[in-house]
């Protein structure tokens, strides 16, 4: 019941591969709202092949998917419905159905797309029959055997027969079953099955001494038993054993009633006990102290996605330790309520193949709890200038950072504040808002009080400043942008027009977009230069002026977009022109020169009051916005936001803050300090949701995989559906599979050769098509999750013609036709014969 889907191994790689990119925060517990009536204590948890979340609870089945909830229960007039309420555990199996173990009604097999279950009882006539009706585990072996753990020993199920094998204790037996009470089922990766007996619950698992933990030989059904020795201490601290695990080392952990936490050695047979070191607590241990409670032990040993060790206790809460950083942390609901867990004492716990850890409670509640082991963010660093603006990598990799106040640097190293033309004191606390490398080496820096040319190699500086009776200075001393063009040309945008250095001279030729404004902040704000490949210069300004295309013959503009606030243009790598607005992101039409508001093609969505914008060299574009870092992919068809589940966006970006390293880096400001990261390996590690194709129906009636319908295997390997020409008002159920954020998951589905637009799937996740003629379809599937991660998935559908309209019907009408030309000409020949014949008659007959 604790093992994951065989698909986890996959996922679960993905995942390791990804933790390098971003670092995990605390543990954060997120509970999953029960509907009414339902509770979670004591619930069992598991996954079917669609990626459904499962929960055997005191209230009946539950169904989730991350949005809805369903609960099935015992209906007394339906024979057919979950045979009880109080429920001890579930399995999903591999066709897709679900087996549920009962307290003392016994065993459901339940079928999720017929919604009928069938019960198997403890028959005391029927000496094959379920030897208990209390089913505790439920697993299904490497070799396909299901076992069933009961109040009455140990079942191996033949589903053809629908009988079970026993496996019980003998006590003129060594080899047998060391108890009949099983509390645990697990296999290892050699495909040895363990089994835990004996109750921790007085009076329910017999004496104390009952119990052990017993080995399976899987050739001769044979037991080898481990038991508590009072006179050894490498034995079990009880014969209570209630967890069994192996982690991903090879080595076994074995939990105990008396909160007994065991290492085994397998080639001895015996166990090393591992208790609290208080001189050591970094070290993974059980509880940090033994619970009297005489019903306490271990629930669960488990690992999670990324590696953590997790302890679950009846009564003593939940201990994480991470190994990697020798961190330990022990939660519990009344002493240490830490990252929303408020349980006492949990129950099972569950790793869903998305990575998502999920763990029920018990007593004080008894919540379900989804835990991201890989709860990311992307790094982030604090500065204490205010707001960065720009930034410089210097060969040696450190970075020069331009704020409101100052520059800095990361290597510690002395940073030449802005210096007058002079050289002399350094000025604080003004603003910085480029730095710019040019072709000759020298680095270029503009900010609110003028423009300083450091000559590195002579470590010389020159500052530029406005000065009012000087037409050939620069128009404003407030320096928002720099941009040297392929003629080594260096232009400066100012906050009051656009300037042309002449480096021979030292001469300044100034552009004003709009002659007439002369607003300190108006629309002659110059924000961004860029020349496109066709030697186009494109200038942007705020304050709703738009963007601005320089003549530079004339000096003129033509202007585009008026009345936006345009804080960047940008061309990308296929050439298109983009203009990052407060109100949105515009692309521009060469053909029909003009700029037009982009969205994404699939969803619609658009980015609005973005901040700055760059380019990776695989292509992506990377956009700053109030809402977080958007990146749109080179296709131009995908949007992800790396929001805040990824720790950005709650700090307010910086207006034109970003920047590519030399090693292709991408670093974004903001109020408080930088982001930085390394796009191509956070866009390809991101894991991707799961698109689970769930059901199909024909004119709203199920359709089951069957040789005589159209479904001829299950839906998960469904990859081409032919269907007759009557058969054309058909739907899809659809469903994404991502427990990270479900609420955020988003589905969307095409039918090509039928339709150009995508539709957003329903919070139903249906997809309905109604009277589609014959021809070859694609059914595309997309999904994106609440990490921005998009999947993909497409089936073939064929709607056969009318036999009328099929191509052996042509040849048939083909071979008419044929037949009635030839048939035509034989008789247009036979009366043209008859016809020479009777006129040759008659004038025989008139000679």
């Amino acid at each position: 019941m604790k093992q994951g889907h065989p698909f986890s191994k996959i996922v679960l790689f993905l995942l390791f591969s990804w933790a390098g990119t971003v670092f995990c925060q605390d543990i954060i517990f997120n509970k999953v709202a029960s509907t009414a009536g339902n509770s979670f204590n004591f619930a069992g948890i598991t996954q079917d092949i669609n990626g459904i979340m499962w929960f055997s609870t005191k209230s009946g089945v539950v169904r989730y998917d991350g949005n809805h909830m369903t609960t099935f229960k015992n209906s007394p007039s339906n024979p057919n419905s979950v045979t009880s309420n109080d429920l001890e555990s579930i399995f999903a199996d591999s066709d897709g159905t679900l087996w549920i173990g009962s307290l003392g009604q016994g065993l459901d097999h339940f079928d999720p797309t017929t919604g009928l279950f069938t019960n198997h009882r403890h028959d005391p006539n029927n000496n094959s029959s379920l030897i208990n009706d209390t089913v505790t585990q439920i697993l299904r072996d490497k070799h396909g055997i299901l076992w069933i753990g009961t109040h009455g020993g140990l079942e191996r199920f033949d589903q053809e027969s629908n009988t079970f094998f026993h496996y019980r204790h003998d006590p003129n037996d060594g080899t047998s079953l060391s108890n009949n009470q099983v509390r645990e089922l697990y296999e290892d990766r050699q495909g040895t099955l363990w089994i835990g007996t004996g109750s921790p619950f007085p009076g329910d698992g017999g004496a104390p001494e009952d119990g052990g933990l017993n080995r399976m030989n899987g050739k001769t059904g044979k037991f080898t038993s481990y038991q508590h020795d009072p006179l050894k201490n490498n034995s079990l601290i009880s014969n209570k054993v209630s967890a069994v695990f192996e982690d991903t080392e090879g080595v076994i952990w074995v939990g105990t009633a008396k909160n007994g936490f065991h290492k085994m050695n397998l080639q001895e047979g015996t166990f090393e006990r591992i208790v609290y070191d208080p001189v050591h607590p970094e070290k993974l241990s059980g509880p940090l102290k033994n619970d009297p409670a005489p019903y306490e032990h271990i629930r669960f040993i488990t690992q999670d996605a990324a590696g953590n060790y997790w302890i679950g206790f009846a009564h003593a809460g939940l201990t994480y330790f991470n190994p990697a950083s020798g961190k330990l942390v022990h939660f519990h609901g009344i002493t240490n309520p830490a990252g929303g867990f408020t349980d006492s004492g949990v129950w099972n716990a569950f790793t869903s193949r998305d990575g998502i850890l999920w763990i029920s409670g018990h007593e004080s509640g008894g919540n379900m709890y989804r835990v991201n082991p890989f709860r990311m963010e992307i790094p982030h660093y604090l500065t204490s200038s205010g707001f960065v603006n720009c930034f410089y990598e210097k060969p040696d990799g450190s970075l020069i950072i331009g704020t409101d106040q100052e520059l800095i640097s990361t290597d510690d190293d002395i940073v030449k504040h802005y210096l007058n033309s002079a050289g002399q004191a350094k000025t604080n606390g003004k603003s910085i808002f480029s730095i710019l490398e040019d072709r000759q080496g020298d680095l270029w820096f503009g900010g609110e009080s003028g423009l300083t040319r450091w000559n590195i190699k002579n470590d010389t500086l020159l500052h530029y400043q406005h000065e009012p009776d000087n037409p050939n200075s620069l128009s404003n001393s407030a320096i928002f942008t720099l941009y040297e063009d392929k003629a080594d040309n260096l232009w400066i945008g100012t906050f009051m027009g656009l300037n042309l250095l002449d480096r021979k001279t030292g001469l300044f030729t100034r552009y004003l977009i709009y002659p007439d404004d002369t607003a300190k902040f108006g629309k002659n704000f110059a924000t961004s230069v860029c020349e496109d490949r066709k030697g186009n210069l494109w200038i942007s300004s705020w304050s709703g002026g738009g963007i601005n295309l320089l003549n530079r013959d004339d000096g003129q503009f033509k202007n585009y977009l008026k009345g936006v606030y345009i804080l960047l243009v940008h061309e990308d790598k296929d050439g298109i022109l983009w203009a990052c607005a407060d109100r949105g992101l515009y692309k521009y039409d060469a053909g029909s020169d003009n700029f037009s508001r982009f969205s994404d093609p699939m969803s619609s969505t658009e980015i609005n009051n973005i901040t700055t914008m760059i380019e990776d060299n695989e292509g992506n574009l990377w956009i700053g916005s109030s809402d977080g870092i958007f990146c749109i992919n080179p296709e131009r068809d995908e949007i992800k936001l790396f929001g805040k589940n990824y720790g950005v966006g709650n700090n307010g970006m910086s207006y034109g803050g970003s920047y590519k390293g030399r090693d292709g880096k991408l670093y974004f400001g903001d109020r408080t300090g930088y982001f930085s990261f390394d796009p191509a390996r956070l866009v390809r590690n991101i894991p991707p949701p799961e698109i689970s194709v769930i059901g199909f129906r024909l004119a709203d009636q199920v359709i089951k995989p069957g040789d005589k319908g159209p479904l001829k295997e299950s839906l998960s390997q469904t990859r081409e559906i032919r269907l007759l020409n009557h058969q054309n008002v058909f739907s899809f159920d659809l469903s994404v599979i991502d427990y990270a954020y479900p609420e955020q998951n988003r589905l969307f589905y095409l039918l090509e050769n039928y339709e150009t637009e995508w539709h957003q799937a329903n919070s139903e996740g249906k997809a309905y098509y109604f009277n589609i003629p014959p021809g070859k379809y694609i059914m595309r599937i997309k999904a994106v999750n609440g990490y921005g991660a998009w999947a993909g998935r497409k089936i073939e559908i064929v709607i056969l013609p009318p036999w009328w309209r099929t191509n052996w019907a042509y040849a048939l009408y083909a071979l008419i036709a044929i037949a009635g030309v030839f048939g035509f000409d034989r008789f247009q020949r036979r009366r043209i014969l008859i016809a020479e014949r009777r006129g040759a008659m008659e004038r025989e007959i008139a000679q």
